[in-house]
């Protein structure tokens, strides 16, 4: 996996410093990019002039943005991010010495991701990472952690479950992904068809993103319900056998989707569901 990649737009050089000191004693290794204004910035992410080259000014995983500079400010490169679909779904951290209440408010409600305070503090810049999920995590690990706490109703059902040997890193919030896997192998074990529940574990790498699949042996789902299933409310089983109120699914979709991915599922009734969602590559330009 390639460092993550964090533009630092910074007209300071004293400032542009101080952020690679905080990097360092984070013992963060970011490839960390500096353009001096928002015209810069635009140039960079549109690929102009000097940052034509793709392989040479690759799009980032994160901006630090400075709010006031010469010839384009950080809130007009904000605003220029957050309605483009190109760069929209890059995190962009507010990075400026300005505390004015009008400024933050204005920064968050134009999408910023969050707003530090420059000097930049190595605890605060090492919770906004984990954040906006900017380093990879490993999807294995990540795994193993939710079969841990599942592992009482692993137990109860008398249930299999397998997993692949090899899996991905991948740029990603950690807990978003765990909650992912959490929610879909819970179903797949509660939605049982009489039978011990087998779980199978897949992910396939495609040019452009990884296919992760939650594969079970289950009732199955009706044709008509493989859509409403992720709407909120509406449930996999009915009746008072499975409590909750359905809100697992719609919470999962609108996870996968801010991160733009897509999720769906396969299914035949009395013959199991198969849940997939996708990741996109950390390579791939937004």
């Amino acid at each position: 996996m390639e460092q993550p990649i964090v533009l630092l737009v910074e007209d300071n050089p004293r400032d542009a410093r101080a952020v690679q000191r905080a990097f360092t004693q984070a013992h963060l290794t970011p490839d960390l990019r500096i353009v001096e204004n928002g015209e810069e910035a635009l140039a960079y992410l549109q690929r102009q002039g000097p940052y034509a080259d793709p392989s040479v000014s690759p799009y980032p995983h994160l901006i630090l943005l400075d709010l006031y500079m010469p010839r384009m400010g950080g809130h007009e490169v904000l605003q220029y991010c957050k309605q483009d679909d190109r760069f929209k779904r890059i995190p962009i951290v507010m990075l400026t010495t300005s505390g004015r209440p009008d400024d933050v408010r204005l920064a968050l409600q134009a999408g910023a991701n969050a707003y530090l305070l420059k000097p930049v503090a190595v605890d605060r810049l090492m919770a906004v990472m984990g954040q906006v999920g900017l380093f990879a995590v490993d999807v294995r690990q990540v795994l193993e952690r939710v079969l841990h706490d599942l592992q009482p109703e692993i137990a109860d059902t008398s249930a299999t479950v397998h997993m692949p040997e090899a899996l991905p890193r991948v740029i990603y919030p950690e807990a978003h992904l765990a909650q992912i896997f959490s929610n879909l192998m819970s179903n797949a074990l509660k939605f049982t068809a009489e039978r011990p529940p087998e779980v199978t574990v897949g992910c396939d790498a495609e040019a452009q993103y990884y296919r992760f699949t939650v594969r079970d042996n289950g009732r199955g789902i009706a044709p008509k319900n493989a859509e409403s299933i992720f709407d909120i409310f509406q449930r996999l089983g009915a009746g008072e056998a499975y409590p909750g109120t359905g809100a697992g699914l719609t919470v999962v979709k609108k996870i996968v989707e801010s991160h733009g991915g897509q999720i769906g599922v396969d299914s035949t009734p009395g013959d199991g569901s198969t849940f997939w969602f996708t990741i996109p590559k950390a390579e791939e330009s937004p």
